[in-house]
């Protein structure tokens, strides 16, 4: 079990995801992403898949 101090920062984390879910922000992580990695922008899907409650649950994994 986390100590409180772990999830503490835990909850903060989820915090700063949920205020700054934005797509201009995973636009940018997209492009960065592509860059460094030498992959074409287009192979990632244009809108997310995931739901936000998805994104912040640790527990959640994706089917496919």
């Amino acid at each position: 079990m986390p100590s409180n101090r772990a999830k503490q920062k835990s909850d903060r984390a989820h915090q700063y995801i949920a205020e700054h879910y934005s797509w201009a922000k995973i636009t940018d992580s997209l492009l960065i992403t592509a860059q460094e990695n030498g992959l074409d922008i287009y192979i990632f899907p244009e809108i997310c898949p995931f739901e936000r409650i998805d994104i912040l649950n640790p527990q959640y994994l994706p089917e496919n």
